[in-house]
């Protein structure tokens, strides 16, 4: 009887989890003027926790992945393996965010516009 009352209470809790969760959607920036793609970089670059950063080739108002490029090797690296940093666009209750992929981490694009992709 005990086991049966906790396994309904445990579905119980996961319908209700299921029901209240709603999953951010990707997104793409709404236009690529200098301000929002400022925007855009300077939240990037805190994201990351550096001063600038670069943005690698995208068309950002259709590409829900936006690539930002590893800083330049200097002058007396001859290879290098760093790779880009990859962050998903997405929309959530129509507040764009970032969520860099490695580490999952979410951040939001508060003076960023964005549109639901699609």
């Amino acid at each position: 009887m005990t086991r049966r009352l906790i396994a309904a209470a445990g579905a119980l809790a996961l319908l209700v989890g299921c029901a209240t969760y709603a999953e951010a959607e990707p997104a793409v920036l709404d236009d690529a003027g200098s301000e929002n793609v400022r925007a855009l970089t300077e939240t990037l670059a805190g994201a990351m926790g550096v001063a600038r950063v670069t943005l690698g080739a995208a068309d950002l108002t259709t590409a829900t992945v936006i690539p930002v490029l590893p800083p330049a090797p200097s002058t007396y690296d001859t290879k290098s393996l760093a790779t880009p940093t990859l962050f998903d666009l997405e929309i959530d209750a129509g507040r764009c965010f970032a969520r860099r992929r490695d580490t999952g981490e979410r951040f939001a694009l508060d003076n960023v516009r964005c549109r639901p992709a699609g």
